[in-house]
């Protein structure tokens, strides 16, 4: 018996080669990471309705998990020799 399963390589090489090509790009742009994606912000004093929440709160802490991650992805990066 053994401790761990063997490896599916191509499903790996798969699964590592999505991930770099969608995920860290996407990651990337929620952090605000690639500078193509960066714009002003825009005021309007256009009235509008009420809404539940706080969506630039809730932005925010998404922009922030995300920034950790990208962080996390760059260091890992960084270290394979």
């Amino acid at each position: 018996m053994q401790l761990l399963p063997d490896i599916n390589e191509a499903a790996t090489i798969s699964n590592v080669r999505q991930f770099f090509e969608v995920e860290v790009e996407r990651i990337a742009r929620i952090a605000h990471e690639d500078m193509g994606g960066l714009k002003s912000p825009t005021m309007s004093d256009m009235p509008r309705s009420e809404t539940f929440g706080n969506s630039v709160e809730s932005w925010l802490n998404k922009q922030i998990k995300v920034r950790i991650i990208f962080d996390k992805i760059k260091t890992a990066i960084n270290r394979i020799k």
